[in-house]
């Protein structure tokens, strides 16, 4: 495969919200270099002397680039934005120097195609759950939104809790995010957690009084997943899972539930009210 295909692939995930190869150099602490990744590739003069000044680390180039009008977010060939390209430099010096010059953690990578449309993802949604918690912090320090989305409207503690990532999620919670923000299909981050079997944020996120009841458009609710395993004799239903209905009939949510299809007009229902 060559070099531009693999930059092309990772986009396209990115705009499914896959943001699996990203994610996974994240994890690992791979950097993509200018050899791997050139500035020149998805970037045009002078956008390609400023990022490279910053990977230097050399803020008065990178700055007097900068002071001639450049604007720093913007989103290049492929939908890349200039604070991406440095953050996946692996950097967090330059990172913080791009932020420190003007580059907005906010502004969204941009993917467009056929079948999907136009889709964005914020740098927080994509970087959150993996590895580095400085990055985390960082982009957090310099005002990135805790409720940031991905293409699917995932938030970053969604991606979180699927990487199984406990001090991301504390520390997106102590941040402010919401806890019953919902994605593209309904779910909140509580649903999101049942749905990717990590039952324990889902326990957390009830206790610490998220909404248990909400229904997704496709008639699933935590206590329609639940139903779901207990009813299966081939899925073991635990002592966590335990606690979780307990907790949902101690809030008065019925179990067993009602089948999908009903759950879907009970929805349809509640958003003409």
């Amino acid at each position: 495969m060559t070099g531009d295909i693999q930059q092309r692939t990772l986009w396209t995930l990115m705009s499914l919200g896959l943001t699996i190869l990203l994610t996974g150099c994240l994890q690992v602490g791979t950097a993509m270099n200018n050899k791997q990744f050139p500035a020149d590739q998805y970037f045009d003069e002078p956008m390609v002397a400023f990022l490279n000044a910053v990977k230097r680390n050399d803020r008065q180039q990178a700055q007097s680039v900068r002071d001639q009008g450049l604007d720093l977010n913007i989103n290049g060939r492929e939908g890349i934005t200039p604070l991406m390209w440095i953050i996946m430099q692996w950097d967090l010096q330059a990172t913080e120097l791009m932020l420190q010059l003007g580059a907005d953690p906010n502004f969204p990578v941009k993917y467009s195609n056929r079948l999907v449309g136009v889709t964005y993802s914020q740098p927080l949604a994509i970087i959150a759950g993996g590895n580095n918690t400085a990055l985390l912090k960082l982009l957090l320090q310099y005002g990135a939104d805790p409720n940031s989305t991905n293409a699917t409207n995932q938030r970053p503690l969604f991606k979180a809790i699927s990487q199984d990532n406990w001090e991301h999620f504390e520390i997106l919670l102590a941040a402010g995010a919401d806890m019953d923000a919902v994605d593209n299909s309904g779910a909140n981050a509580a649903l999101h957690a049942v749905y990717v079997s990590r039952y324990a944020f889902a326990l957390e996120l009830i206790q610490r009084g998220s909404a248990p009841n909400l229904i997704s458009s496709t008639g699933g609710s935590i206590a329609t997943n639940l139903y779901k395993v207990e009813s299966d004799s081939r899925m073991q239903f635990g002592p966590l899972l335990e606690q979780i209905k307990a907790l949902l009939i101690e809030k008065g949510i019925p179990y067993p539930p009602p089948t999908p299809a009903e759950q879907r007009e009970i929805r349809a229902r509640l958003q003409t009210q």
